[in-house]
């Protein structure tokens, strides 16, 4: 079937929805992303002193990656003025997304309670690092919550726990905390009211590692770490492995089946290996791993990585790049699918990665901006004080 041609002329699929940002560090600027991505628009409300913790030169590219296509407007919520000006932008808007700490928002008196008497038909999304429970009440930052759900055990050498390279855990509950608004919105259609969504990030985790969790059950051991045994022993799969090439790159490459092992001594001419016995089988291809393993290296040496990966691709062989972050600006999938924003950031022109999903022909943007701090603050007040 083909797929729906983007149309850069549809609106967004978001279009008139507005969202308010109590978004720090994170998980809340993530998830005002996603909406912004889906074009909302999206107002981050930031501290006049210094806004977004993140906006310091030590960790920009992550603001700048998560903030793109806001609005930045400065209010101290701890003063009564800014507060009201605060309050009349909630009458206006259709969900509030905040992740601050424990309890900083009744402090505020920004809590759920407030604010839907305000508006009603408000939908009030917190992002925290527990559900409501006897840890709801503690403080939790994503590597704390790797380690304490598993992931960090699973990822990490035995002994060595090790977090993935991203704020993952943070990241994925902001996505769960962004499915939960749009089935508020859609809802709200119904109810007329709005709802309050609170995603947790331990419990985000938790559901990663729920496979293990399962398996101690069913077998009474605890699980061993992915670095004990790779994932072609785990699932039985004779070759799932990184091999270096002529050019001093790395590919993975995997056979999950025999077509993938046919298919590869196929394209590079490699018959021999086809009719020894000891091959013949998946099994036995299994039991040979400890010199199948250095054979395959060798014949991967003679090749340059993307002269293999082309060949093995005409073949149906599953073969892939070992990438750094620095390889994807230029990464024709990324372009071509149009997953790579030019983003305007305080004057340098920047590609980011964007929203991995393509609604219809709904264009994903293809440029962005990234707010100064208290950018559109005049632009904001003026519309409300005119109202």
């Amino acid at each position: 079937m083909t797929e729906p041609q983007p149309d850069s002329t549809r609106e967004p699929i978001l279009k008139g929805i507005r969202v308010i940002e109590l978004g720090h560090i994170v998980a809340g600027p993530f998830a005002g992303m996603i909406l912004s991505g889906l074009g909302a628009e999206v107002i981050k409300i930031e501290h006049p002193d210094g806004g977004d913790s993140m906006r310091r030169p030590a960790s920009i590219g992550l603001f700048y990656s998560l903030n793109w296509n806001k609005k930045s407007v400065q209010l101290n919520l701890r003063a009564e003025k800014d507060r009201e000006v605060f309050y009349e932008l909630i009458r206006d808007s259709d969900v509030l997304i905040e992740n601050l700490g424990p309890g900083v928002v009744d402090k505020l008196g920004i809590g759920y309670q407030e604010l839907s008497r305000i508006n009603p038909a408000l939908i009030y999304c917190a992002i925290k690092g527990f559900l409501p429970g006897p840890y709801a009440h503690r403080p939790l930052v994503d590597e704390m919550a790797q380690m304490m759900g598993g992931l960090a055990y699973m990822t990490g050498p035995p002994g060595q726990p090790m977090r993935a390279g991203a704020s993952i855990a943070d990241m994925t509950a902001a996505a769960f905390a962004a499915i939960g608004v749009l089935a508020a919105l859609f809802r709200r259609k119904e109810t007329g009211r709005g709802e309050h969504i609170s995603a947790g990030i331990f419990e985000t985790v938790a559901l990663w590692v729920a496979r293990y969790v399962i398996e101690h059950q069913l077998t009474g051991e605890v699980p061993e770490p992915m670095t004990v045994k790779n994932m072609a022993l785990r699932m039985r799969w004779e070759v799932y492995d990184r091999f270096k090439t002529r050019d001093g790159k790395e590919v993975i490459i995997a056979f999950t089946s025999d077509k993938h092992w046919i298919g590869f001594c196929n394209t590079l001419g490699l018959a021999s290996w086809k009719q020894d016995p000891r091959l013949a089988t998946k099994e036995n291809r299994l039991a040979t791993r400890d010199w199948l393993l250095p054979l395959i290296q060798s014949v991967v040496t003679g090749y340059a990585r993307d002269d293999l990966i082309q060949l093995l691709d005409r073949n149906g062989v599953p073969t892939a790049p070992v990438n750094t972050p620095a390889d994807l600006v230029n990464d024709p999938q990324l372009i071509e699918a149009r997953q790579l924003l030019t983003l305007d950031a305080e004057g340098r022109e920047l590609r980011t990665p964007v929203l991995p999903i393509r609604i219809g022909s709904h264009a994903p943007p293809t440029t962005g901006h990234v707010p100064a701090l208290g950018e559109h603050t005049e632009e904001i007040i003026k519309r409300y004080s005119n109202k």
